[in-house]
């Protein structure tokens, strides 16, 4: 790719530059040793934020790279097996209910615990929340205005993922939290969760990489960012909030994408919702049991 990037119109090269640091941890591995199954597991978490057809490119890039070190580095290019899975072939990767409260636990009192609420009670993106700046936040109203996002490598600002501006509610909750982090934050300081290096907004690797170290800690699975926003959506779900509203909440562009992503979760609210109309009419039955039988014994008494 260096050896690339001279002859590449200005878009291709910061292109090229996004997908190498979409690698992550295995840039710091030797080449050699990083195995097909270690790019499947690469492929599957980028497939958590960004589009298939995003995550395709990614592919290639890296390939053509890798490709060009065959045989004198590798044996064969690994990322040549990768497949993608369809959209419909994903299977959301959110925080089960125990995996949720031994994380929440674990990030009582870290730098990232009011990033990790902001995330959880709001579903923001990760690159609409990590640039999320005091301005769009109205703590009176408990509204966030979410009107853009940042690119991961080079920080600049952005229209959000589908181009779509919302306001977002907050909780009672993460309005106290967020009251009391800025009183603690230092005075001029631009962005909610703080700022990373010279000012900047904290990386996206940064956050990725807490998320994934405090799992592996506490001896959960693997998950990401974007993992606390299927939480979010999955909690509204299950606490009977429309699709329509998710979708609203998310910033999806059709209710369909949402329906589609958590269907799991919203058949398995039906089903509560179906049990929940069967316990009731069980009870409704028994209580008309119970009215014809004292009915009849006070027909006999009378009689």
């Amino acid at each position: 790719l260096a050896l690339r990037e001279p002859r590449l119109r200005v878009r291709s090269r910061e292109a090229y530059r996004s997908h190498v640091a979409w690698c992550g941890a295995l840039l710091l591995r030797p080449l050699a040793d990083v195995t097909e199954d270690d790019w499947q597991l690469r492929a599957n978490e980028l497939l958590e934020t960004f589009a298939r057809d995003t995550v395709r490119n990614w592919r290639a890039t890296i390939s053509s790279a890798l490709k060009a070190a065959v045989p004198r580095y590798l044996a064969y290019n690994p990322l040549s097996r990768v497949e993608l899975p369809k959209r419909n072939e994903r299977v959301v990767r959110a925080f089960t209910a125990a995996e949720l409260t031994t994380f929440l636990r674990a990030v009582v009192g870290h730098r990232y615990e009011v990033w990790v609420h902001l995330s959880l009670g709001t579903g923001l993106r990760l690159s609409e929340s990590r640039g999320l700046t005091w301005d769009k936040v109205d703590l009176a109203e408990q509204t966030i205005l979410v009107d853009s996002a940042l690119d991961q490598v080079s920080h600049e600002r952005g229209p959000t993922k589908n181009g779509k501006i919302r306001t977002v509610d907050m909780s009672a909750q993460l309005v106290a939290m967020l009251a009391a982090h800025r009183a603690r934050q230092m005075p001029g300081e631009v962005y909610v969760i703080g700022s990373g290096q010279k000012g900047q907004p904290v990386a996206a690797t940064t956050l990725r990489d807490f998320v994934r170290r405090t799992c592996r800690d506490n001896g959960l699975r693997s998950l990401s960012p974007h993992s606390l926003r299927h939480a979010h959506a999955s909690l509204l779900i299950m606490n009977g909030v429309s699709v329509p509203e998710v979708a609203q909440a998310l910033g999806h562009s059709s209710p369909t994408i949402t329906m589609n992503t958590y269907a799991h979760v919203i058949n398995a609210s039906a089903r509560r919702g179906a049990n929940a109309i069967g316990k009731a009419m069980a009870e409704l039955m028994a209580e008309g049991d119970v009215s014809g039988d004292r009915h009849a014994n006070g027909s006999r008494t009378a009689g």
